[in-house]
């Protein structure tokens, strides 16, 4: 499903966001303001370690799927925690794929404009891919 290209455009895509991370840190430090960036550094932190959980996935395409939507959530300053059960975790076909990147779409989505800073899903399968928004 995902071509090189894709995947290479998600490369660029997290490190253009980790270089504003850079900057952002750099810009407190250079200012004086130790706290602001040690509390910048944790958030990163927390947002990498809950994206952690997709690279569990069996999928490669889902992987990468779910890796695009958290891209997506983090450019609109949005946690995202992505959640799965073990039974879940198989291989998905194209039409599984197609549904759950317009359903993250349309989640991360609704979530940018209301503010809301945290948006929790779980990825599940009953003969078909599901995404269901938990809270948030």
């Amino acid at each position: 499903m995902f071509t090189e290209e894709d995947s290479i455009k998600l490369l660029r895509n997290y490190r253009h966001i980790y270089m504003n991370d850079l900057q952002v840190i750099l810009g407190y430090i250079q200012l004086e303001k130790q706290d602001k960036a040690a509390e910048y550094i944790k958030r990163v932190s927390l947002m990498m370690d809950k994206e952690s959980k997709v690279y569990q996935l069996k999928d490669n395409d889902m992987k990468l799927i779910m890796i695009k939507g958290y891209i997506k959530a983090r450019e609109n300053f949005i946690v995202m925690t992505v959640d799965f059960n073990e039974d879940d975790n198989v291989m998905f076909a194209r039409p599984d794929y197609i549904y759950i990147e317009k359903t993250l779409d349309k989640f991360i989505s609704q979530a940018a404009p209301s503010g809301s800073s945290e948006l929790y899903l779980k990825l599940g399968y009953n003969g078909n891919a599901t995404l269901e928004k938990l809270k948030g």
